[in-house]
C-alpha cells in the first residue's frame, strides 16, 4: 500500500485526474449498482413472502370448522390448495398446543427428508417460535405461518413454507443487466476523462514549464500569459506577483549592498540609544518602585499610628471603667459603667475584625498543617462558649460520631478559628434552647478523610433572601443588627475564605423563628500518631454502669468507652443496689442521685464499687448532701474531662495530705534586689520575700539594677531576663565587668535568673551570661526558699511542697487553677492573695490594648516582651491556660520574621482566655469577700 502511494504522488497531473475520475465513477457506479441490485432482490423475495401470506390467512381462517370439528379430510383438502405453487416445500396446521393436525408436503422439492413426522414437527414448530426474514432467506426458505382464531380464542396454527430458488432465477436477469450497464458507464466514464483532462492540467504545464525555465535562467522579466479567469489564472497571476516582487528586491539589494555599512553604524547608534533609554527607564522604574514601597510603609505607619491613637483613649476608657466597678457603686451607676465597656469592647472587636478581613482580602493567609487531636480542639471551643451559654440559659450539645479519628493532619488554628466563629454565632443569636456541634465523616478517599461539622441552633434564624449574602463582609441580616448584636459582620466572611483556602465547603439551612443549620466540609490527611489512650483500658477489667443515660450522654460514652475498650451496661434506678464490682463505675445523673443519696453513700462507703461518678449541667448548682461525692462531669461529656477523671479513679494514691508551712526562715539582716518589669510578678515575689524578713530593694529594668548596685551592697539579686530598655543578659554582663574593675561596692553579688523560657539550653545561657542559677516562672515559696539558703546560707527549716494540699477538679487545662492562689493564701494570707489578684485583673485592660497594637502594628519585639511578661504573671495566680498560649506565641515570636497576622487564631485565643481568666479571678475574690 505504501508503495502504491508514492507512485502515485510521482504521477503527472494528467494521469491523476485521469486516474481520480475513473476511479470516483467506478466507485459510484459499482455501489449504485450493489445497492439496486439488493433493493430488488429483497423488495422481491418481501412481495412474494407478502403473498404467501395472504394466501395463508385465508386457508387458516377456513380450517376453522376443520379444526373444531377434528375434520381432517377437509382439512388436507384445503391444503392442497397450495400444490399449486411450484416451490412449495411444506404446508401444516397444528392445533393451539403445538401438535400436529395434518400436513402436505411436496415431495418433488423435499423428497425424503421429512418422511418422519418429528423431523417434520420440529421444522414447523422452529417456524412459529422462531421465523426470521433475514434468516429465512439466507436458509433460500420463505416462511410463514397463521393464527388460527374463533371467537378470539386462539385453536391453531396453519405453516406454510417455499423455496425461493424460482426468484433467484428471474433476479439472475436484473443482475446481469445491472452488470453490463456498469461496465459499460466504467468504461464511458474512462473515455471522458482522457478527453476532458487537458481543462485543467494543460494550463499547469504551461505554468510550471514556465517556472522551470526561469528558475534555471534567472531570467526575473519573463511573465506567464494568462488565459483564464478561474483559480488556476489566479495562481498566474500570484505567480506573476512573486517574480515581480524577487526582481525589485533583487534591484534594492544591489542598492543596499553600496552603503551596508552606514545601515550597520545607523543601526548600531540606533541600539546604544535605546540601551540608553532602557537603563533610564529601569532607573525610573526603581525610583517609582522605591516611592510605592515608601508610600505602603507610610500607609502602614499611618494605619499603625491611627490604630494606636484610637486604641490607647478607648483602653484607657476600659481601663478606668474596669477599676470604677471595683469601687461602691449603686446598681444604676453600675448598669452605665458596664454599657461603657461593652460599647468599648465591641468597638475594639470591630477594629481587630477589620484589620484581620484586610489580611485576608491580600492573599497573605498562611497555613501550617501538622497531626493536632481533632477531639480536642473541638472541645476547647466549645469549654470557651460554655460560661456565655449558661448566661443565657443554654444546653450546649457535642455530638462526635465513633468513625470520626482523633487524630487528623491539618491545620488546627484555622479549624479552631472556623469553629469559635460558628459556635460563637450559634450562641450569640440563640436565645433559649440549645446548640448543637456535631462531627461526622462524610466520606474516606486514601489517605484523606473528608469530616463534616455541623453547627446547629435554635435561634432566631436567616431568612432565605438574606442566606445568599451572609458570607460577604460587613453583611447583616437587617440594619440593627450590628448594634443590637454587636457584630462586625466579619466572622462569616472570614469563616468562608479559610473554608475555600482549605479546599472544604460550607453551607447553611435556616428557618427564621426555628434556628440555623451551618455545615462544614473540611479534608483532612489521615494521621499516623499513636495514641496511648486507645484501647488503654481494654483489659483491665473496668466496668461503666450507665444509669438511665439520656441519649445525648449515652453517644458520649458509647463513643469514648468504646475508643479506651472500657465495657459498659445500661442499668435502670432498681438495679442500684444489685452492683458490686470492685472495678465497676457508677454513672448517673445528679438528678436521679438526689433520689438515692443513701443509696449511693452504701454503695461507695461499703467499697463494692470502684467508684460514682455524677452528671450534671455547666454550672449547675449542687445539693450539699451530694458534695460528698468527689467524681464530677459536666455536660457535655468531653474526652479530656474524662481522660482526667478515669486518672484520678484508677490511681492509686487518691488522698492528698495537707502538708502546712514550717517555720519561717529569718534572713533580717539580708538584702536582696528584684528586677521585674511586669508588676503583677513583681509584688507577687516582693510579698514572698517579705515573709523571709528580708530588704527587698526593687528595679524594673537591667539599667536602673546596674544604678542601685553602683550605690548601694546587696546580698543577692533575682533578675529577670527578658525587660525593656536593657535585659537581664546584658545587664549581668555589665554588672560582672564592673565588678572585676571595682566600679561596685560588692566584689560578688550573686544573680539568679528569673525567666519563662522553658527551652532546652535556657538555663547554659543564662550562665553564661555571668548568672549564677535559674528559676523558671512561675515559681513558689519552697523555689524561692531554695534559692536564698543556697546563697545566702541562713538558718534553713525545709518547705514542703504544697501540691497536694488544695484540692481541686481544675487543672492546667482549666481556665482557672486556684492551687497556686490557696499556696499564696496559705503563706501570707487573703490580704496578699487580694492585692496580687487585684493588681493582675486591673492591669488586664491595658495589657489587652498593647498586645493589639503591637500585634495590628506588627511590632514582633513588642509583642514578644508583652506575651513573655504575661506568660510568667498568668501562670502565678493559675490562670495556666493563658501561661500556656502565651507561651506558644513567645516561642514562634522569639526569632520569627513574619507578619503577626499569621497568629492571628492564637493571639484572638489568647485574649479570649485572658478575658475569661480575669473572670474567673473576680469570681474567686468574690468568694474570699
Amino acid at each position: 500500500m505504501e508503495i502504491k502511494a508514492i507512485n502515485f504522488k510521482n504521477l503527472s497531473i494528467k494521469d491523476k485526474i485521469v486516474r481520480l475520475i475513473f476511479l470516483i465513477t467506478g466507485i459510484c457506479v459499482i455501489l449504485s449498482s450493489v445497492i439496486l441490485t439488493v433493493y430488488v432482490s429483497v423488495s422481491t423475495i418481501y412481495t412474494k413472502k407478502e403473498n404467501l401470506k395472504l394466501l395463508t390467512t385465508v386457508v387458516g381462517n377456513n380450517c376453522v370448522g376443520a379444526i373444531l370439528f377434528n375434520d381432517k379430510e377437509y382439512a388436507n383438502e384445503l391444503l392442497k390448495g397450495f400444490s399449486s405453487i411450484d416451490d412449495l416445500r411444506f404446508v401444516a396446521i397444528l392445533d393451539k398446543d403445538f401438535r400436529l393436525f395434518t400436513y402436505y408436503i411436496n415431495k418433488k422439492r423435499l423428497g425424503k427428508k421429512y418422511q418422519s413426522n418429528k423431523k417434520l414437527f420440529k421444522s414447523i414448530e422452529n417456524i412459529v417460535k422462531k421465523t426470521s426474514f433475514i434468516k429465512d432467506i439466507f436458509n433460500n426458505q420463505l416462511n410463514v405461518y397463521h393464527s388460527i382464531v374463533f371467537q378470539q380464542e386462539l385453536i391453531g396454527y396453519i405453516v406454510v413454507s417455499t423455496s425461493i430458488n424460482s426468484i433467484y432465477k428471474e433476479l439472475f436477469v436484473i443482475w446481469a443487466v445491472f452488470l453490463v450497464v456498469s461496465a459499460l458507464s466504467i468504461i464511458l466514464g474512462y473515455f471522458l476523462a482522457n478527453r476532458l483532462h487537458g481543462v485543467i492540467s494543460d494550463p499547469i504545464n504551461k505554468l510550471y514549464d514556465k517556472m522551470h525555465y526561469i528558475s534555471k535562467s534567472k531570467d526575473y522579466s519573463l511573465r506567464v500569459e494568462k488565459t483564464q479567469e478561474d483559480e488556476i489564472g489566479a495562481l498566474i497571476d500570484m505567480f506573476n506577483e512573486m517574480i515581480s516582487q524577487i526582481q525589485k528586491r533583487d534591484m534594492e539589494l544591489e542598492e543596499h549592498r553600496g552603503r551596508l555599512e552606514e545601515m550597520v553604524e545607523a543601526r548600531t547608534k540606533e541600539l546604544l540609544n535605546i540601551n540608553k533609554t532602557l537603563n533610564e527607564t529601569v532607573k525610573e522604574l526603581k525610583k517609582a518602585k522605591t516611592k510605592a514601597e515608601e508610600a505602603a510603609k507610610a500607609k502602614t505607619i499611618f494605619l499603625a499610628n491611627m490604630s494606636h491613637e484610637i486604641r490607647t483613649p478607648l483602653n484607657g476608657i476600659i481601663g478606668m471603667v474596669e477599676l470604677l466597678k471595683h469601687t461602691k457603686l449603686d446598681s444604676r451607676q453600675l448598669h452605665y459603667l458596664n454599657t461603657i465597656e461593652k460599647s468599648g469592647n465591641t468597638l475594639l472587636t470591630l477594629i481587630n475584625d477589620i484589620l484581620d478581613y484586610s489580611k485576608i482580602d491580600a492573599n497573605k493567609m498562611d497555613f501550617h498543617p501538622d497531626v493536632f487531636d481533632l477531639w480536642s480542639c473541638t472541645e476547647d471551643v466549645i469549654k470557651t462558649f460554655l460560661p456565655q451559654s449558661l448566661e443565657k440559659g443554654l444546653n450546649v450539645e457535642l455530638n462526635i460520631s465513633e468513625e470520626v479519628p482523633r487524630y487528623v493532619v491539618g491545620d488546627e488554628a484555622r479549624v479552631k478559628q472556623i469553629l469559635i466563629n460558628l459556635v460563637g454565632n450559634a450562641i450569640k443569636f440563640t436565645n433559649q434552647g440549645r446548640v448543637l456541634v456535631e462531627l461526622k465523616i462524610r466520606s474516606k478517599e486514601k489517605d484523606i478523610n473528608l469530616i463534616e461539622i455541623v453547627v446547629e441552633d435554635t435561634g432566631i434564624g436567616i431568612p432565605d433572601n438574606k442566606q445568599d449574602t451572609i458570607f460577604e463582609p460587613f453583611k447583616q441580616i437587617d440594619e440593627g443588627w450590628s448594634r443590637k448584636f454587636q457584630g462586625s459582620g466579619l466572622g462569616l466572611a472570614i469563616t468562608k475564605n479559610l473554608v475555600d483556602l482549605m479546599g472544604g465547603d460550607i453551607s447553611l439551612k435556616s428557618t427564621v423563628g426555628k434556628g440555623t443549620v451551618f455545615k462544614v466540609t473540611l479534608p483532612f490527611k489521615r494521621s499516623n500518631r499513636i495514641d496511648e489512650y486507645k484501647d488503654k483500658y481494654k483489659y483491665t477489667g473496668l466496668c461503666f454502669y450507665l444509669l438511665a443515660p439520656v441519649e445525648t450522654d449515652l453517644k458520649a460514652f458509647k463513643r469514648i468507652l468504646g475508643y479506651l475498650g472500657i465495657e459498659y451496661e445500661i442499668i435502670q434506678k432498681e438495679e442500684i443496689s444489685t452492683i458490686e464490682n470492685s472495678k465497676g463505675v457508677l454513672v448517673l445523673d445528679i438528678d436521679i442521685a438526689k433520689m438515692y443519696i443513701d443509696k449511693l453513700s452504701f454503695l461507695e462507703n461499703s467499697h463494692s464499687i470502684l467508684g460514682i461518678i455524677l452528671i450534671s449541667s455547666f454550672g449547675q448548682n449542687i445539693d450539699e448532701k451530694l458534695q460528698q461525692f468527689k467524681f464530677m462531669l459536666n455536660r457535655p461529656i468531653l474526652f479530656q474531662d474524662f481522660i482526667k477523671l478515669i486518672k484520678t479513679l484508677t490511681s492509686k494514691d487518691k488522698k492528698g495530705e495537707q502538708d502546712e508551712y514550717a517555720k519561717k526562715i529569718d534572713l533580717s539582716d539580708k538584702r536582696i534586689l528584684v528586677v521585674e518589669d511586669n508588676e503583677v510578678n513583681l509584688e507577687y515575689l516582693v510579698d514572698l520575700l517579705k515573709m523571709f524578713n528580708v530588704r527587698v530593694i526593687t528595679a524594673n529594668n537591667g539599667k536602673d539594677a546596674i544604678e542601685i548596685l553602683k550605690e548601694q551592697k546587696v546580698d543577692l539579686v533575682f533578675m529577670d531576663c527578658q525587660m525593656p530598655e536593657m535585659d537581664g543578659f546584658k545587664a549581668t554582663k555589665i554588672i560582672r565587668k564592673f565588678e572585676k574593675q571595682g566600679k561596685l561596692p560588692s566584689r560578688y553579688t550573686p544573680i539568679v535568673a528569673l525567666t519563662a523560657y522553658a527551652l532546652k539550653g535556657d538555663r547554659e545561657k543564662c550562665i553564661l551570661a555571668g548568672m549564677d542559677d535559674y528559676v523558671s516562672k512561675p515559681f513558689n515559696a519552697l523555689d524561692i526558699q531554695k534559692i536564698m539558703f543556697k546563697f545566702l546560707r541562713g538558718k534553713s527549716l525545709e518547705i514542703k511542697d504544697l501540691s497536694g494540699t488544695y484540692q481541686d477538679t481544675e487543672d492546667s487545662h482549666s481556665i482557672l487553677n486556684v492551687l497556686p492562689l490557696e499556696e499564696l493564701r496559705k503563706v501570707g494570707g487573703e490580704k496578699v492573695v487580694k492585692k496580687i489578684v487585684g493588681m493582675f485583673i486591673s492591669k488586664v485592660p491595658q495589657l489587652i490594648s498593647d498586645l493589639q497594637t503591637a500585634y495590628q502594628d506588627g511590632d514582633i519585639q513588642k509583642f514578644n516582651n508583652l506575651v513573655h511578661s504575661l506568660k510568667s504573671s498568668s501562670a502565678t495566680v493559675g490562670a495556666y491556660r493563658v501561661s500556656h498560649l502565651a507561651s506558644e506565641l513567645q516561642d514562634l515570636t522569639r526569632n520569627k520574621t513574619e507578619n503577626l497576622q499569621d497568629l492571628r487564631e492564637k493571639f484572638e485565643k489568647l485574649i479570649e482566655e485572658l478575658n475569661m481568666a480575669k473572670d474567673a479571678l473576680q469570681r474567686y475574690l468574690n468568694r474570699l469577700v
